[in-house]
């Protein structure tokens, strides 16, 4: 991908730093830098195409990462981002990265419904006005710190509602899929659990590196069959 605008910004000390500059016909760019940090953060635009990030963090990284001769190692890795194109953009849902909340427990055993496009629980609990999938907490009782159980169960709203998890776009800031795989949607509750066993703390979720794609609001033809999602 060549004249795509680079920036790298490099940790130093409690601060950082920026370096710019653009790829070349190769789609390579090449930079180098002095860092008293631990990461590196590399950032790519280009008109059409959708931003794309990569970091590393050469600490966090362990002690597969040394430094000789005042150079972090291995020097002179070379790294592969991806930009994804813009093909026809709707808007679906909030943004992504504003979905990442954070609900206490408000009621155990109790279906508690999620809008989608309100970004936010249904009445009395928030602003949402349409389930379009429901939530039940379950625990132990126990404060979160003492908590040895607990578990949250995702249902839907309509009898043909469903889901179905893929793999996110870590680098790119279009996270999901340019396309739905009607064939992979499931009616399975999803189910994420938090427990501790005798080998230590267990948790069951998506993570950072999975998402789930939800079918909600169906619409059926006179037949019963999906018309619309």
């Amino acid at each position: 991908m060549s004249d795509a605008a680079v920036t790298a910004a490099i940790a130093r000390g409690d601060d950082e730093y920026s370096i710019h500059g653009s790829t070349d016909i190769n789609g390579k760019w090449i930079f180098d830098g002095e860092t008293t940090g631990n990461y590196i953060q590399i950032s790519v635009h280009k008109s059409g195409y959708y931003d794309s990030k990569i970091k590393f963090s050469y600490i966090d990284m362990g002690a597969e990462h040394e430094v000789k001769d005042g150079k972090w190692q291995p020097y002179g890795v070379e790294e592969k981002i991806v930009l994804r194109k813009i093909l026809n953009p709707t808007r679906m849902v909030s943004n992504i990265e504003s979905m990442a909340f954070d609900y206490s427990i408000i009621a155990t055993n109790v279906l508690i419904g999620f809008d989608m496009e309100k970004n936010d629980l249904v009445s009395p609990h928030g602003k949402g006005e349409i389930a379009d999938f429901y939530i039940e907490f379950q625990s132990d009782g126990l404060p979160p710190n003492a908590s040895k159980y607990s578990k949250l169960t995702v249902t839907y709203s309509t009898p043909l509602g469903a889901a179905y998890e893929v793999p996110v776009s870590a680098q790119s800031d279009f996270k999901g899929r340019y396309s739905v795989e009607c064939d992979k949607f499931d009616a399975a509750p999803l189910i994420f659990v938090n427990r501790v066993t005798e080998s230590g703390r267990r948790k069951d979720r998506l993570g950072q590196k999975k998402m789930a794609v939800i079918r909600s609001r169906c619409k059926v033809d006179e037949q019963g069959r999906l018309k619309a999602a």
